[in-house]
């Protein structure tokens, strides 16, 4: 939830404070909660004592499909609902962290019990 919070923080500010395209603000708030993600989820969330680089490579490269998903979901909704891309933002959210703790918790932290 924090970091759901730091990258939409982020994103507001940097549309609205520098009038930032929402194109443009999307991936810079999504890198900004990124790193607090990653510490966050492998030592709190999933416990994870295992390799951190593995984990490291493995969150990269499940947050770069869930990314892609996200930033399409936003492209194609502010394109055909005409709605704030606030609202846009949230919806789309919301379906990046789904996507996003399934893929922690599945493959990135997988413990050998699952």
């Amino acid at each position: 939830m924090g970091n759901t919070l730091l990258t939409f923080l982020v994103y507001v500010l940097l549309t609205e404070a520098f009038a930032m395209a929402p194109a443009f603000a999307n991936p810079i708030g999504y890198a900004v909660g990124l790193v607090n993600s990653f510490v966050w989820n492998r030592r709190w969330t999933f416990g994870h004592s295992g390799a951190w680089l593995g984990s490291a490579l493995r969150f990269f490269a499940v947050f770069a499909l869930c990314y892609a998903a996200q930033f399409a979901l936003c492209r194609y909704l502010n394109a055909h609902l005409g709605i704030k891309h606030y609202y846009v933002f949230v919806i789309a959210m919301i379906v990046y962290n789904l996507l996003f703790f399934l893929g922690n918790k599945y493959i990135i932290f997988k413990t050998h019990d699952q």
